[in-house]
């Protein structure tokens, strides 16, 4: 059978200008081009799509409250580095540790956990351990308490109305203890009125809190007073001290340097005007221990001897008179002390053998002389014959620790912070025992609360505490010790 092909035909228009008035302008351009046609240029190839993820470090352990930055590593499947791609990350158990957009993991509670990343359906994991805080040291202010950590930072709670607790949130109290705003590793930290100071492990000071009188040593460069910021000197200090509205370091040759305020002398450089930079107090005498009352300041001599200057109402210098003083005088009765402590208005001091002795203010019985008189102008002994080995003056109160360990407070109940689950406005001139039996390794008084650090490395506080500086979550007074929150 014959196949018949269908002709071709070929129809050329020709275009008249009345037609290609009626074309659409695009088929007009098209109609212009002249030449081969030319494909338009290829994009750029779609990136490279996430293959693998991988963290680091692999697993960690952190204490609770701090922070651990994660790093996490994308790669395409040639092996090559990844950046600029989402990661989407999620703890396991947030009641142990919660992780940021960033990575960024916080311990909140003792525990382990899984934190993972993920990327383009990939993954990886780590597991995190969170341990309790465990401190070190104590230290008590006015309303507020610090600490120090094993983790070498600094944690602090209670009045924050000038930002003593240093966190920098703003908020008027810190129930329970907080990182300060830090990470740098502290060795020290001493609490004073409304300001707190730290010791670096090299040495160097950083301080926070209220800034009225230069007590922050911040010089012509306050900064963010409830931020920690370092003191404007070159000087490396042993030790701190911190009072109401001063404070005092001590340099590894025994000089003694202070700043703040100075109405009575407390700065020892023999003047009374504030200074906002530290001063030399003014002395030939190489000090080995340094302590700050409220408005008054005291140190211990190699030798053992006690000196003090500053306010002295009440005879809290101890030098058998009532006159202030701008340098460093000898406390009266040639006394050799092995430790010693100052308070509100009165100091107290220990032989080596742990024999007790204060002087100044007693109006709350806080010399425990067995007498609450007005004041004692001279170290008297501390009645009821027991030998200590800790000794901490506060506001009107006095606490010790025998050898034994037990806590032992005489002076003002009214808060509780004798500890003997009675509170009374009546002055308690003699040592008390401090109800519960525990041992403390430490001991500290603020102006009415006083906290204990047990072998274990456990705090207790008790006294008041309606600022929080007792460390409970709920804040209260208490007349008996209460463990602060977060310890196992």
């Amino acid at each position: 059978m014959a196949s018949h092909a269908r002709p071709r035909i070929a129809i050329r228009f020709r275009l008249g200008p009345r037609m290609k008035s009626h074309l659409p302008l695009t088929l007009l351009a098209l109609l212009a081009c002249e030449g081969p046609f030319v494909p338009p240029p290829l994009g750029p190839p779609p990136p490279p799509t996430v293959a693998s993820v991988q963290l680091a470090p692999d697993s960690a352990t952190i204490v609770a409250g701090d922070t651990l930055p994660l790093i996490v590593t994308l790669r395409d499947s040639s092996g090559a580095a990844l950046t600029g791609r989402t990661v989407a990350w999620q703890s396991a158990d947030a009641r142990v540790a919660i992780v940021s957009s960033g990575g960024v993991v916080l311990g909140i509670d003792a525990g382990a956990t899984t934190v993972r990343a993920t990327a383009n359906g990939h993954a990886d994991s780590v597991t995190v351990f969170v341990t309790p805080i465990v401190y070190t040291t104590i230290s008590t202010g006015a309303a507020h308490t610090c600490a120090t950590a094993s983790n070498q930072h600094l944690y602090c709670w209670g009045d924050n109305a000038s930002g003593q607790t240093g966190t920098g949130t703003g908020d008027l109290q810190e129930p329970t203890p907080r990182l300060i705003a830090d990470p740098a590793p502290y060795s020290t930290v001493v609490a004073g009125g409304d300001h707190t100071c730290g010791l670096t492990a090299g040495g160097g000071v950083a301080c926070w809190g209220k800034n009225d009188q230069g007590q922050l040593g911040r010089g012509g460069a306050p900064g963010t007073p409830s931020l920690p910021a370092p003191v404007a000197t070159p000087l490396r200090f042993t030790a701190l001290a911190a009072g109401a509205s001063h404070t005092c370091g001590l340099t590894a040759d025994g000089g003694t340097y202070c700043w703040g305020l100075d109405f009575a002398g407390q700065l020892g450089d023999g003047g009374t005007t504030f200074r906002d930079t530290p001063r030399r107090a003014i002395s030939d005498v190489a000090f080995a221990t340094l302590v700050a009352g409220a408005n008054h300041t005291c140190a211990l001599a190699a030798g053992g001897g006690a000196y003090c200057w500053g306010a002295n109402a009440l005879g809290q210098l101890g030098d058998s008179t009532r006159a202030n003083r701008g340098t460093p005088v000898p406390v009266a009765g040639g006394l050799s002390f092995a430790r010693l402590s100052a308070g509100g208005a009165h100091a107290c001091a220990l032989t080596a053998a742990g024999a007790a002795y204060c002087w100044g203010g007693n109006i709350a019985g806080q010399l425990g002389t067995g007498t609450a008189d007005s004041l004692e102008v001279t170290p008297q002994p501390v009645t009821g014959g027991l030998s200590f080995r800790v000794i901490a003056a506060g506001g009107a109160h006095t606490c010790g620790l025998t050898a034994d360990s037990l806590a032992y407070c005489w002076g003002n109940d009214s808060d509780g912070e004798l500890g003997d689950s009675a509170m009374t406005t009546q002055p308690i001139a003699t040592p008390v025992l401090v109800r519960g039996g525990l041992r403390f390794a430490d001991l500290r008084a603020g102006a009415s609360h006083t906290c204990g650090i047990t072998g274990t490395r456990l705090v207790y506080c008790w006294g008041s505490g309606l600022q929080g500086q007792l460390g409970q979550l709920f804040p209260h007074s208490s007349a008996v010790p209460l463990r602060v929150a977060g310890q196992p």
